[in-house]
């Protein structure tokens, strides 16, 4: 799993739908 940061400088996780600030996509990976 890897991070990346789009054009509007959201982070999200490539191959899954989560998208936004670090810490929400941070939240996602631990459940």
């Amino acid at each position: 799993t890897r991070m990346e940061m789009n054009l509007a400088r959201e982070w999200y996780l490539v191959g899954t739908p989560y998208c936004g600030n670090l810490e929400y996509v941070q939240a996602r990976i631990s459940e």
